[in-house]
């Protein structure tokens, strides 16, 4: 038996040179490079549209391609699309990227394409992506003296194209407005019949398309508003004042006695030239009942106490900006087009017991150097706040030191809903205090388009639901934890000392993200 097994093994060593031979012979070459006989399709191409009606394009390079052509066409149907004339480029390199085109019209879809050529090789085919420009604005802002209580003038540059103006007032009937030759050649319309106080939005259109669009306010006819004045007693207006009314305060400085003024009734305090706010150093106490709304409008609210013998007081500050008493019952509290500055403690306190609100609002809101003392910005401990909105709004430098929101699990309460939208933050609650802490139970929050740059360490505690997303996340790291795929790009603020946070970053800019007054 071991002399048939070693017989085996001895024949098998004297085959295996053979055999292995044998195989190396059928094998192949490596295939070490795909030669093809033309060149890759462009991939990647990103189009980006900047201020409202040009096109960034970028793609990605083609191995062997030496130069790329571009063209742009406008889609015509839901499936053709026509060549842009003047907007075909040719032998373009990937250091020309990224490669810019202006001049599109607005609120148009599009298309893009790109080849590459390369020599000794054929070209690619097309590849294309699609994309839609946004509307334009070739308004220009209206002057304070073209604005009165039922008409305004609204401008444009001189000889571009409109057909209509379609104005829609915030509560009543659209009206539409014809435009002339004259108003073309002028660049200017004139439109009368408007609503006296009443927020307008005036959108520009030649035929379908968006041209321009301009949000202003029509001005007080004081024949249904209480005319205040700076050498009037401002916390007498509002105490004689019947419930329902509107005060329009004019341009200048009011000196409240005592610092504080009682709310007690429906009543609304606004500026009576839009263009010029009044500034009021006092605060309020919320003190309402059935069901009572209150708001500010167009009004610079400063913390800074007055001495009427030797004037401001930079070193002594209110506390409180609105301050929600035990008993109150209030509808709504809203803050519009406000500034807040240099107050001591919160924005709304609601933290002696009880007290109760429907709805508090904050757009198009200002807040500069508040709450660096005690309590949290937007402090919630034991006041019921059923409905909380902040849009469109700044934060500077407050709260430091403490939260942005607290809102403190109260018995019996519970679905409070919760939107932050499209807001910008700076320095809030450093170095390290939490920035938000909500326990109310059954609580919503949305918290989208939000720009944080520089926020406090501290831990955060969401709301039972919470929707974030959207958001851009520059040295707020813990912020960033609760939401994936959130942008971390610096801002590039002009001058955040200065309270100037027009943003340059390309991506911020892309995405609108933060408090559209600094979206170039």
């Amino acid at each position: 038996m071991n002399k048939i097994i070693k017989l085996w093994v001895f024949c098998i060593a004297l085959l295996s040179p053979l055999l292995l031979g044998s195989c190396d012979d059928e094998i192949d070459p490596e295939i070490t490079e795909l030669k093809v006989s033309r060149l890759f399709s462009p991939t990647d191409i990103e189009v980006r549209v900047i201020d409202q009606t040009g096109a960034r394009v970028t793609w990605k390079a083609v191995k062997g391609a030496d130069s790329y052509d571009l063209d742009f066409t406008i889609r015509v149907t839901d499936e053709d699309y026509i060549l842009v004339p003047g907007k075909s480029f040719t032998n373009l390199k990937m250091t020309d990227q990224p490669f810019f085109v202006s001049g599109f019209d607005g609120d148009t879809d599009y298309a893009v394409r790109i080849k590459a050529k390369g020599e000794g090789i054929a070209e690619s085919q097309w590849m294309t992506e699609t994309f839609t420009t946004g509307t334009e604005q070739i308004f220009k802002a209206v002057n304070p003296e073209d604005l009165a209580a039922t008409s305004v003038v609204l401008t444009w540059p001189a000889g571009e194209i409109a057909t209509t103006i379609r104005l829609t007032p915030a509560a009543g009937d659209v009206m539409v407005y014809e435009v002339s030759a004259a108003d073309i050649e002028a660049g200017r319309a004139e439109i009368r019949g408007l609503l006296s106080e009443t927020d307008y939005t005036a959108v520009l259109l030649n035929g379908e398309k968006t041209r321009g669009t301009m949000s202003f306010k029509t001005l007080i006819d004081l024949g249904g508003a209480i005319a205040v004045y700076p050498e009037d007693n401002l916390k007498d207006a509002i105490t004689n004042a019947e419930d329902g009314a509107t005060l329009a305060l004019f341009p200048g400085t009011y000196i409240i006695g005592g610092g504080a003024i009682e709310i007690t009734k429906n009543i609304s305090i606004v500026a009576a030239r839009p263009t010029e706010k009044p500034v009021i150093h006092a605060k309020f106490v919320l003190n309402g009942t059935a069901n009572s709304n209150f708001s500010l409008d167009n009004i610079i609210l400063s913390g800074f106490t007055v001495d009427v013998e030797t004037g401001l007081l930079t070193e002594v500050r209110d506390t409180y900006v609105l301050d929600l008493t035990s008993s109150a019952v209030f509808n709504t509290v809203s803050l519009n087009n406000v500034t807040v500055q240099d107050f001591q403690r919160s924005l709304l306190r609601a933290t002696s017991g009880g007290g109760e609100m429907q709805n508090f609002k904050v757009d198009n809101t200002l807040v500069l150097r508040t709450c660096d003392g005690n309590n949290e910005f937007i402090d919630l401990r034991s006041g019921i706040v059923r409905n909380i909105s902040i849009t469109r709004s700044t934060f500077a430098n407050s709260p430091l030191a403490r939260m942005f929101l607290r809102a403190d699990l109260i018995a019996g309460f519970e679905g409070q809903q919760i939107l932050i939208d499209k807001c910008t933050f700076y320095n809030s609650s450093t170095p390290a205090a939490k920035f938000m802490q909500i326990r109310t139970s059954g609580s919503s929050l949305t918290f989208t388009k939000n720009l944080l740059a520089t926020i406090g360490t501290g831990s955060a505690e969401m709301a039972a639901s919470s929707s974030i997303s959207g958001n851009n996340y520059f040295q707020a790291d813990v912020m960033l934890g609760f939401e994936s795929g959130g942008l971390t790009k610096d801002p590039g603020f002009v001058n955040a000392d200065a309270y100037n946070f027009t943003v340059s970053d390309e991506d911020v800019i892309f995405y609108g993200i933060g408090d559209p007054r600094w979206l170039p």
